[in-house]
């Protein structure tokens, strides 16, 4: 791996690791009012989640879905290691890492996809 691709990772997982602190983990974290509230704020988070890896896919198509790995790996650990502490919270981790976790791998597999064409 060149140095470009090394940078691009680092990057990314800066970026994973701030909108997975501030976005994923803060909307667990948060106390929502209501189960409507809480799902529009997933809803939010996973188009934050989609766009900044479609963005990746696009800059790196030869990574395809990595890049959503890479990308929402940050955000699905501070909830795991967050679910542990609090279990009561254990469906809530769940619905924000399965919807941060797809949402950035397709994101990521479209823009590679995209780029390729």
């Amino acid at each position: 791996m060149d140095w470009k691709g090394i940078a691009g990772k680092v990057f990314a997982l800066l970026v994973g690791l701030g909108v997975g602190f501030f976005g994923a983990f803060n909307i667990v974290f948060s106390d929502s009012g209501s189960r409507a509230e809480f799902l529009q704020a997933v809803a939010v988070l996973a188009g934050v989640y989609f766009a900044v890896s479609f963005a990746a896919g696009v800059m790196g198509p030869k990574t395809g879905w990595v890049w959503g790995v890479v990308i929402a790996g940050p955000g699905v650990v501070f909830l795991v290691v967050y679910a542990f502490l609090e279990r009561a919270m254990l469906i809530n981790v769940a619905i924000v890492a399965i919807a941060s976790l797809v949402a950035s791998c397709v994101g990521a597999a479209l823009g590679a996809l995209i780029r390729r064409l």
